[in-house]
C-alpha cells in the first residue's frame, strides 16, 4: 500500500525515497480571433485567423499561417514559414497578444525580401463606417513589408472628416498632401480607384492599453494586374 500511495503522490521524499518534486504542468494554451486581410485579395471580404499564447519563450502558432514567440520583455519574433512581422498595441483580455499585426513572407519582393502579406485585427474590434467618427484623428505611423513608414506618409482627418494624405518623399520635407472627403472615404470600404490602384481602408477602433486606440487597414490592388498588390497597417 505504501507504494501505491507513493506513485499516485508523488511525495517520493515522504516514502523514503530521493528525487524532487516534478515540475509543474504548463500553463494552458490561450488564443484570440482575428480578421485577417489579404493583401492580393480582390474584395474587402476578411478569413478568420487566429493567433495563440503558449506562454513566454514557447513558439505559438498562427492561422492562417506562421508562428510567433515573445519574450519576457513582450518582444516577439516570427517564424514558421513567415519572414517578419509587426505588432500593434495589446489586447487588454490578452496583453501578450496585439490588437493587430501585419505577417511578412520571403520570396514575394517586398522590402529586404519582406512581403506584408496578411493584416490581423482582432475579432472583437468594433468598425469604424464614417470618416465623422474619425475627426481629429491623425495616424502618423504606416507599416509595410514589416517596416516602419512614418516619415513617408501621413493621415489625418480634420473636423469635418476631410481625410488629408499627405507624402513626404524624402525627410523633412514638406510633403504633397491630397484631400479625400468623407463620401471618399466611405466609397474606400469598398474600393476607390486611385492612379491605377484600387483603394480600400477600413478603420478599427478598440480599447486597449488604458484608451481607445484606432488603427486602419489598407489594401491597394493594381487595376492592370501586374502583381503590384500591397497592403498596409496604420496606426496613431
Amino acid at each position: 500500500m505504501k507504494s501505491a500511495i507513493c506513485l499516485f503522490t508523488f511525495a517520493l521524499s515522504a516514502c523514503g525515497g530521493g528525487g524532487s518534486d516534478p515540475a509543474p504542468p504548463l500553463a494552458p494554451l490561450s488564443s484570440s480571433e482575428y480578421l485577417a486581410y489579404h493583401y492580393a485579395a480582390s474584395d474587402t471580404q476578411a478569413i478568420y485567423a487566429k493567433l495563440s499564447d503558449a506562454g513566454a519563450n514557447i513558439s505559438s502558432p498562427i492561422i492562417p499561417k506562421g508562428s510567433l514567440t515573445y519574450d519576457a520583455n513582450g518582444q516577439y519574433s516570427w517564424g514558421n514559414g513567415l519572414s517578419g512581422g509587426s505588432a500593434v498595441y495589446r489586447l487588454p483580455e490578452n496583453p501578450h497578444l496585439p490588437f493587430a499585426a501585419m505577417l511578412c513572407e520571403p520570396g514575394l519582393g517586398g522590402v529586404k525580401d519582406k512581403k506584408g502579406t496578411y493584416v490581423l485585427i482582432a475579432a472583437n474590434a468594433t468598425k469604424v463606417s464614417s470618416a465623422i467618427e474619425l475627426a481629429g484623428q491623425r495616424f502618423e505611423t504606416s507599416v509595410s513589408d514589416c517596416q516602419d513608414d512614418s516619415q513617408i506618409e501621413h493621415l489625418s482627418f480634420d473636423a469635418q472628416g476631410n481625410m488629408s494624405r499627405t507624402t513626404f518623399h524624402y525627410p523633412n520635407s514638406t510633403g504633397v498632401t491630397v484631400i479625400y472627403s468623407p463620401a471618399d472615404f466611405q466609397q474606400m470600404q469598398t474600393g476607390l480607384d486611385i492612379l491605377g490602384y484600387r483603394t480600400r481602408l477600413q478603420a478599427f477602433k478598440l480599447v486597449a492599453e488604458g484608451k481607445t486606440r484606432y488603427i486602419m487597414v489598407e489594401q491597394n490592388k493594381s487595376l492592370n494586374g501586374d502583381g503590384k498588390d500591397s497592403i498596409y497597417l496604420w496606426k496613431q
